[in-house]
């Protein structure tokens, strides 16, 4: 039941979300999505998995998507990635099982008086100090919308807001972790926390699951 109980739940995750608005923000919504990172194209396999999750988070904010330049108001910027492994130590204390011997009872012997009676059993008789290992990722997700009427007018790059989402932890694997950094941002996108929120949630979180597509 146990074992039953944690999958259901899924692993689980600490993920800091740190949002900017500006007031001119909730004047833009119907938005186009455009890779952030350098030589990314808009055919990239990839970038569309990750806009598609972004685009059900938006779209539940009161967003309206659309794929032509001449329809949408907002350009948001999709921005992703992943840092080289970091190695860390930390010194753990291992017990030592061994066997000790414990007063069973005291057994009265003629000119000897009391004496105890001993038997032994399993327990830990110290500790040793071991070194160990562990390996993290830090993983990141940055989204900005770009005012693109005002771009067009003039090519100025106005920014409406910026939504910025970190997590550390010990997956390499960022198409695993990505609906996770979304679900969790998905109610600050396009508003200001004035402060970063740190949040903790599954991968079967329900914003998780709604940015998949999931009931």
């Amino acid at each position: 039941l146990v074992l039953s109980g944690c999958a259901s739940v899924g692993a689980s995750f600490t993920v800091s979300v740190n949002s900017l608005s500006s007031s001119l923000a909730s004047e833009r919504s119907t938005y186009i999505i455009l890779p952030g990172n350098e030589n990314v194209s808009l055919n990239d396999l990839e970038f569309l998995e990750y806009m598609g999750y972004l685009r059900r988070a938006l779209n539940m904010k009161g967003f309206t998507f659309t794929e032509n330049f001449e329809d949408a108001d907002v350009a948001v910027l999709l921005s992703y990635g992943i840092t080289d492994p970091k190695e860390s130590q930390y010194t753990a204390s291992v017990p030592i099982i061994g066997t000790e011997k414990y007063i069973i009872s005291n057994v009265y012997i003629p000119g000897s008086g009391f004496q105890p009676v001993y038997g032994s059993r399993t327990a830990v008789t110290g500790y040793n100090n071991v070194q160990r290992s562990y390996t993290t990722y830090f993983r990141y997700v940055e989204i900005i919308g770009i005012d693109l009427k005002k771009y067009l007018q003039s090519e100025e790059l106005v920014q409406l807001w910026q939504t910025q989402i970190t997590s550390t932890g010990s997956s390499s694997d960022l198409r695993y972790v990505f609906p996770v950094l979304i679900g969790a941002a998905s109610a600050y996108l396009a508003s200001d926390t004035k402060k970063i929120i740190e949040l903790d949630l599954s991968e079967n979180d329900p914003r998780v699951r709604r940015v998949k597509g999931l009931p």
